[in-house]
């Protein structure tokens, strides 16, 4: 028994120490390469997020740059209009009060000679319309570049966690492989070797029993048959015996009762 129960200490060493090496090791290294690329499938997640606003602040930007350029148009467009309408104001008030014959009035030939900057003020609008076609062109651009980018970054993310699920999976079904190769060739292995062992030292055990209590069994039989030759079955001992211990039980009795009388 010492020695089965040695065996079976050193058994359990070996399988703790399988355990770890076979289990706790390999999940350890899983673990670790599925924390890494978890963590770069965020890296690049991030990487790809900062992009896109990049390219959104860009787009605002441009959009700024293309609305300040149609309200300087639209400024610009409203001074010409402006100053036409007071030219053509002053032309109808000269038409009027100046007879034909006669030369136009002074504030007639100075409104003219304010109004020749129109032609000035012409190149500035066409410069700012030009402004704000250019600008419309590039936020268009922008704006199409940054859809893209945005389409392309949903699709990185979706990518993204597909790997991450697959690599998840493929964890659990390795650990699930380990797992159970480990259980048959190791755990169930141990058990049947340490069932066995137990099985080979009780066996054992019984019979050193029964080669050490048969001799005394036997000596026991001939000393109650050296009493009477007729008890030689078991049944026939065991009843002597019984008799033995009813008489001796009555003769301690008897015994007892006259130790009170003295």
């Amino acid at each position: 028994m010492l020695q089965n129960a040695s065996e079976t200490a050193a058994i359990k060493r070996r399988f703790a120490s399988s355990l770890v090496s076979n289990v706790v090791l390999p999940l350890q290294d899983h673990v670790h390469n599925y924390r890494n690329q978890t963590r770069q499938v965020f890296y690049e997640m991030r990487s790809s997020y900062e992009v896109l606003v990049h390219k959104q602040n860009h787009v605002t930007a441009t959009r700024e740059r293309y609305i300040k350029a149609c309200k300087a148009a639209e400024a610009a467009i409203r001074a010409r209009n402006t100053a036409m309408d007071k030219l053509n104001d002053l032309e109808l008030q000269a038409k009027k009060a100046t007879p034909s014959s006669q030369l136009p009035p002074l504030a007639l030939l100075e409104a003219k000679k304010n109004v020749q900057g129109l032609d000035g003020l012409n190149q500035r609008i066409k410069a700012t319309l030009d402004e704000s076609v250019a600008a419309k062109e590039v936020y268009i651009q922008s704006d199409m570049t940054c859809r893209s980018d945005r389409s392309r970054h949903q699709n990185l993310i979706a990518d993204m966690l597909l790997k991450v699920q697959k690599a998840l999976i493929y964890f659990l079904e390795t650990m699930e492989i380990q797992r159970e190769e480990h259980l048959q060739n190791q755990v169930m292995f141990r058990v049947a070797s340490m069932y066995q062992d137990m099985v080979t030292c009780v066996a054992s055990s019984r019979k050193v029993l029964f080669d050490m209590s048969d001799p005394i069994f036997q000596a026991a039989l001939e000393s109650i048959a050296h009493f009477s030759d007729d008890f030689k079955a078991p049944d026939d001992v065991l009843t002597f015996i019984t008799e033995q211990m009813t008489n001796d039980a009555e003769t301690l009795a008897k015994l007892s009762d006259v130790r009170k009388l003295v």
